[in-house]
Parts: C-alpha cells; sequence; structure tokens
C-alpha cells in the first residue's frame, strides 16, 4: 500500500503536466470523432471520385456547406420539403391553380407538388396512370402500344361497348410502314392465337376465313401497299396490346368521363370509378370532346380551315353487288378523266355538272367478295333515295361498255337494325356528308403535370382522297412523347453531389 501524500504537499497541475508529460509539440495529434467520420466520407468519395482524398482531406473548412454556396444548398434542398399545410388533394388544386393563375408554377415547384400529389394519391387508393388515351380507335391504340412500348402505364378509355366500339365506314389504305407494322404484329399473335384466329366480334376461328390471322398476314407479306376494312385493324392492334403489354396498358369500354379536376389531373370514369393521369391523349377523332375539359389550362378548341383539291359534297355507300367479283376486285375513278358520251347524261341527270369523272373510291371487304365500300365525290343535291343509283353509275363508269351489260343491280347490305352495332352501320353506310379539312391551332397544351396532345382525327381532319387517316395518325404516334413527372424524392435530377443526395432521400 503506497504513502499517502499531504494535500498541501501535492503537486499542482501544472507542475504535474511539466513533469509527468512529454511537451505538446511531441503529443500525439488527438483523432476527435469529428475528423475520424469525416475521413470515412473522404474515403467513400475517393473510391468513386479517382485521386481526390488528399484534397478533401486537407480541406480546411470541413463540412458540407463548403462544397456549395449556402444560398444555392438550401434552395436546392427546399424543393424537396413538402408543404406540411398540404393535407388533401383539394388543398393540393387549390395550391397548384393558385400558383398556375400567378405564373408560379415553376420546374422546381411543379416537381415537388407532384411528389406530393403522388403521396395523396396513393393514400387515397385512386389509379395513377402516365398517360390516359381518349378513344380506342386505330390512332388510339397506336398511341397507347407505343407509350406501353416506351414503358408508360397507360388507361385507354372507350365510350362504346365492345360490340359496337370498332364499327367504322370503308376500308383504309395501308402504306409500307402501316403494312410493316401489322405484318410484325401478326407475327407475334400467331404463338398465342393460332393462324386461324378471325378478327371479328364474333370471336371465332376458321383459318379460311378472310379476316383470319393466316389470310391477313399472306396480304401484308405478298404487298407493301395493301386496303384492309378499319374494324380489322383496330382488333389486330388491340389483341396484340392485350397480349403484348397486359401490366401497362388498362383498357376500359363504356368509360364515360364524369366531373373533371384539372388542377389535380383526376377525372371520374363511369363506371370504373375516378382515375388519375400526368398527360392525357385526345384520339377520339373529329367531334371528341376530351378535350373541352381542359378550356381552363388554356386549351384552345379553335379550328383553321385547310384548302385542299378534293373537297365538298360526298358519299359513302355500303352495297351488295352480285356480279362485281366476277369483273374487278376494286376500282378507282379519277377527276382528271373525261366522261364518255355515252354516260355522260346519265351522270347529268343524277345534277353532276362537271364533264370529268367525280373523284371516287371502290373496295371490297375482302378478296372475291360481293360486299363493295363505295366513297367519293358526289353531285351537291344528291338526295339519299338516288344514293344507290348514283353509286350503280360509278360502278358501271369503272368497266368497259362490254362487261357493263353484265352487271347486276346493286343493293344496300341488309343489316339488323334492331342491335346496336346494326343500327350503326346502317347510318354509316347511306352517309351523305361535306368534307372540310380543318386542324386545331393548338393541339398541344402544357399541363400541370405533364401535357395535353391532340393526334390524328382529333387534331387534323383526314381527307380520305388521299388516305390521311392511318397516315397521320402513323406519323403523330412516331413523335409522341410525354414528359416524366417524377414521384419520389430520389427521382429528383438535382445538381449536387450524390451523397448529398443520399442524405436528402433518408431524410424525405
Amino acid at each position: 500500500m503506497g504513502t499517502l501524500i499531504p494535500s498541501d504537499k501535492r503537486p499542482t497541475p501544472s507542475t504535474t503536466l511539466s513533469t509527468t508529460t512529454a511537451p505538446r509539440s511531441e503529443q500525439p495529434a488527438k483523432k476527435s470523432r469529428f475528423n475520424f467520420s469525416f475521413l470515412r466520407f473522404g474515403r467513400k468519395i475517393a473510391r468513386s471520385n479517382n485521386n481526390q482524398t488528399s484534397s478533401l482531406t486537407t480541406q480546411k473548412n470541413n463540412n458540407l456547406s463548403s462544397l456549395e454556396p449556402k444560398n444555392i444548398q438550401q434552395k436546392k434542398i427546399k424543393i424537396l420539403k413538402a408543404d406540411k399545410t398540404i393535407k388533401s388533394l383539394d388543398q393540393l388544386g387549390e395550391k397548384v391553380k393558385q400558383l398556375h393563375e400567378s405564373n408560379a408554377l415553376i420546374g422546381e415547384q411543379r416537381a415537388s407538388l407532384a411528389q406530393q400529389r403522388a403521396k395523396l394519391l396513393s393514400k387515397e387508393k385512386i389509379p395513377h396512370y402516365d398517360a390516359v388515351v381518349a378513344g380506342a380507335g386505330p390512332t388510339g391504340l397506336m398511341a397507347a402500344v407505343e407509350l406501353a412500348r416506351k414503358g408508360h402505364k397507360v388507361c385507354l378509355c372507350e365510350g362504346r361497348n365492345e360490340e359496337e366500339w370498332d364499327i367504322r365506314s370503308s376500308v383504309m389504305a395501308l402504306g409500307p410502314e402501316a403494312t410493316y407494322a401489322i405484318n410484325q404484329m401478326l407475327d407475334a399473335l400467331e404463338s398465342t392465337h393460332g393462324p386461324g384466329y378471325v378478327f371479328s366480334h364474333r370471336k371465332k376461328s376458321d383459318i379460311t376465313h378472310p379476316k383470319s390471322l393466316a389470310n391477313i398476314r399472306e396480304q401484308v407479306r405478298r404487298n407493301s401497299y395493301i386496303n384492309l376494312q378499319t374494324d380489322v385493324i383496330q382488333r389486330i392492334y388491340i389483341e396484340y396490346a392485350k397480349t403484348k403489354y397486359p401490366d401497362l396498358i388498362d383498357i376500359k369500354h363504356q368509360a364515360r368521363a364524369g366531373s373533371f379536376n384539372p388542377w389535380i389531373q383526376t377525372m371520374d370514369l363511369q363506371p370504373s370509378g375516378r382515375i388519375a393521369f400526368d398527360s392525357i391523349i385526345h384520339a377520339d377523332g373529329v367531334h371528341g370532346t376530351s378535350r373541352q375539359s381542359l378550356q381552363e389550362l388554356g386549351a384552345s378548341l379553335e379550328k383553321i380551315t385547310v384548302n385542299t383539291p378534293f373537297s365538298g359534297r360526298c358519299q359513302c355507300a355500303y352495297i351488295h353487288h352480285p356480279s362485281w367479283a366476277e369483273i374487278k376486285t376494286g376500282a378507282l375513278l379519277k377527276a382528271k378523266e373525261k366522261i364518255p358520251a355515252d354516260l355522260l347524261p346519265e351522270f347529268k341527270k343524277l345534277g353532276w355538272s362537271s364533264n370529268y369523272y367525280p373523284q371516287c373510291y371502290i373496295f371490297l371487304s375482302h378478296a372475291n367478295s360481293e360486299k363493295l365500300w363505295i366513297s367519293g365525290q358526289c353531285p351537291t343535291n344528291l338526295k339519299p333515295e338516288q344514293q344507290l343509283e348514283w353509286n350503280a353509275l360509278i360502278c358501271a363508269a369503272t368497266v368497259t361498255p362490254t362487261k357493263r351489260a353484265c352487271l347486276m343491280a346493286p343493293t344496300y347490305v341488309d343489316t339488323d337494325r334492331h342491335t346496336a352495332r346494326g343500327s350503326k352501320k346502317e347510318n354509316l353506310s347511306h352517309a351523305i356528308f361535306t368534307v372540310e379539312k380543318q386542324k386545331l391551332a393548338q393541339p398541344s397544351v402544357a399541363l400541370p403535370f405533364g401535357k395535353s396532345e391532340a393526334i390524328g382525327d382529333a387534331k387534323e381532319t383526314p381527307n380520305f382522297f388521299f388516305a390521311e387517316g392511318l397516315k397521320n395518325a402513323d406519323k403523330d404516334v412516331k413523335d409522341l412523347a410525354i414528359p416524366f413527372t417524377p414521384r419520389k424524392a430520389s427521382s429528383f435530377p438535382l445538381n449536387i453531389p450524390s451523397f448529398i443526395k443520399r442524405i436528402i432521400s433518408r431524410i424525405f
């Protein structure tokens, strides 16, 4: 046991230090916890950014704010902070409306609100789509497939039911690009549907049927330019969408749009329920109404008239001509050709004022068919009761005088008027209308969380004389791109060091 030293004899602290410890200059540097932590950060940064360790460890101001001006750093972190006063979608809508009306809905603010919106939609279990496509015609289907191919979640909305949604008048003329696309889809569908699958509302299997997968594929492989019924084109696209992108394309028939909130971009689809979307693609045709709800956001419905070589009064008819298949497979009357002297009086009798043919097209429903779609120019004052006689004259004008005597009188294709499908087809096969080409003055509009884009017939009235329908749709769909709307904090493309992003993502 050691000897006790009286308190008055004990050495003072200074004396003790001077006699029992080494001079301060010779002491090893004490490693503080802060410095050790920073060196650990430095080693991580050095591994990702070659040869940076020495410069970071010798830096005098070893803190995060020295890496970036303080005001910029605070501003960027503030972007990710949610507005705590917003507790519901209604409050978010009011905030968005206020910022929109004051032109303050800038990119940073928009990104923060988009993140809050995504959380609120998820909380209320409202389906959230990258895009809604209004209209399941050829253009809408093409747009949905293209967006899904790019990885977007799409809701394809069609107002008609599955029985009548694919009723279309006439036949569409396809060019090489459209023909190639359909050939690719048919190849993909053969393994799941089989070569005998029939693209018809009856859903039957018959490899010999003109609308079977095998027969249609034979047509598109043999010719770069083909004529194909519009309803067949639609059914090829919808079957491909269901088969190829079942998780990305949600198809809703009989979807009628109810109340619409333009600020949080939600709509009530009857009877499906409420949905939300970032962008909306208008593919609902010339008479579509989906853009009307966006007028509050600046979407204009103004249309500009476009001059075209062929316009004025036209007609379209679906007729049964028993002797046609024996004589021709299709025909065309060109407006630059003179009407023969023996037919001119008959044209004059029905009100045709020119000595030249009207521009007209005759398409068969399918090979060796006796059913014809006839469309083209007609007399200005042509009456409905004269339409069948006019179409008989058009058919007679496309054949030689010898074969003209063999033509039997045509009749309208008999349809069941008691069904929705038959009634609609009846109206389409007796159509007299005015061709006037128009296009939207403003087809694209920015939305708070995406954009509104009109395509195809909704953007510009197609002129069937130039087979513009599918041609315009194909061009618009190829150019279609919707903006990225961030939904998570980690998805913000901030221009700050990566390890700060990791800290922020953990906080928020």
